[in-house]
Protein backbone atom coordinates (compact mmCIF):
# COMPACT_ATOMS: atom_id res chain seq x y z
CA UNK A 1 0.00 0.00 0.00
CA UNK A 2 1.60 3.25 -1.20
CA UNK A 3 1.99 5.67 1.79
CA UNK A 4 -0.16 8.82 2.90
CA UNK A 5 1.20 12.10 2.85
CA UNK A 6 0.24 15.05 4.28
CA UNK A 7 2.82 17.37 5.27
CA UNK A 8 6.16 18.47 4.37
CA UNK A 9 7.80 15.88 7.01
CA UNK A 10 6.18 12.76 5.75
CA UNK A 11 7.21 13.70 1.73
CA UNK A 12 10.84 14.32 2.93
CA UNK A 13 10.82 10.94 4.53
CA UNK A 14 9.01 9.07 1.47
CA UNK A 15 11.71 10.83 -0.82
CA UNK A 16 14.77 9.62 1.04
CA UNK A 17 13.79 6.09 1.89
CA UNK A 18 13.15 5.74 -2.02
CA UNK A 19 15.88 6.80 -3.05
CA UNK A 20 17.78 4.77 -0.59
CA UNK A 21 16.14 1.98 -1.31
CA UNK A 22 16.76 2.40 -5.22
CA UNK A 23 20.37 2.67 -4.47
CA UNK A 24 20.70 6.04 -5.91
CA UNK A 25 22.77 8.89 -4.31
CA UNK A 26 21.47 12.49 -3.77
CA UNK A 27 24.04 13.22 -6.34
CA UNK A 28 22.39 11.08 -9.24
CA UNK A 29 18.94 12.03 -8.40
CA UNK A 30 19.29 15.95 -8.46
CA UNK A 31 21.01 15.01 -11.78
CA UNK A 32 17.93 13.03 -13.27
CA UNK A 33 15.61 15.42 -11.40
CA UNK A 34 17.42 18.85 -12.91
CA UNK A 35 17.71 19.83 -9.47
CA UNK A 36 21.05 20.73 -7.34
CA UNK A 37 22.09 17.87 -4.86
CA UNK A 38 21.95 20.85 -2.45
CA UNK A 39 18.13 21.62 -2.89
CA UNK A 40 17.82 17.92 -2.70
CA UNK A 41 19.38 17.74 0.71
CA UNK A 42 17.34 20.44 1.83
CA UNK A 43 13.77 18.67 0.82
CA UNK A 44 14.93 15.41 2.07
CA UNK A 45 15.14 17.05 5.54
CA UNK A 46 12.04 18.65 5.07
CA UNK A 47 13.35 22.12 4.57
CA UNK A 48 11.41 23.28 1.70
CA UNK A 49 8.25 23.58 2.82
CA UNK A 50 7.51 26.40 0.03
CA UNK A 51 9.51 24.48 -3.02
CA UNK A 52 8.30 25.05 -6.15
CA UNK A 53 5.94 22.14 -6.94
CA UNK A 54 7.02 21.66 -10.26
CA UNK A 55 10.80 20.87 -8.88
CA UNK A 56 9.18 18.00 -6.45
CA UNK A 57 7.17 16.85 -9.26
CA UNK A 58 10.81 16.51 -10.95
CA UNK A 59 12.49 14.28 -7.76
CA UNK A 60 9.03 12.45 -7.82
CA UNK A 61 8.85 11.28 -11.63
CA UNK A 62 12.92 10.61 -11.42
CA UNK A 63 11.85 8.18 -8.59
CA UNK A 64 9.20 6.55 -10.05
CA UNK A 65 6.95 7.74 -7.97
CA UNK A 66 3.18 9.29 -8.95
CA UNK A 67 0.34 11.32 -6.93
CA UNK A 68 -2.83 10.94 -5.91
CA UNK A 69 -4.87 13.28 -4.77
CA UNK A 70 -7.75 12.74 -2.53
CA UNK A 71 -10.10 15.10 -0.60
CA UNK A 72 -9.34 15.52 3.22
CA UNK A 73 -12.69 14.91 5.59
CA UNK A 74 -14.09 18.63 6.29
CA UNK A 75 -14.23 18.60 10.11
CA UNK A 76 -16.68 21.90 10.69
CA UNK A 77 -15.34 24.34 14.04
CA UNK A 78 -17.15 23.96 16.89
CA UNK A 79 -19.79 26.19 17.77
CA UNK A 80 -18.58 28.40 20.33
CA UNK A 81 -21.42 29.90 22.34
CA UNK A 82 -20.34 33.19 23.72
CA UNK A 83 -20.97 36.73 23.75
CA UNK A 84 -19.93 39.93 22.70
CA UNK A 85 -20.77 41.45 26.64
CA UNK A 86 -18.46 37.86 27.83
CA UNK A 87 -15.70 38.78 25.63
CA UNK A 88 -15.48 42.71 26.91
CA UNK A 89 -15.99 41.68 30.14
CA UNK A 90 -13.47 39.15 30.23
CA UNK A 91 -11.20 41.65 28.60
CA UNK A 92 -11.60 44.17 30.91
CA UNK A 93 -11.09 42.23 34.06
CA UNK A 94 -7.76 40.37 32.61
CA UNK A 95 -9.50 37.11 32.77
CA UNK A 96 -11.28 37.21 36.29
Amino acid sequence: MAPEVSDWIQLSEVVRVERERQHLSQARLAQAASVSRFWLIGLEAGEKRSAPFDMIMRVLLALGISITLVPKAYDPPAKIDISASDIVQNHTLGGR
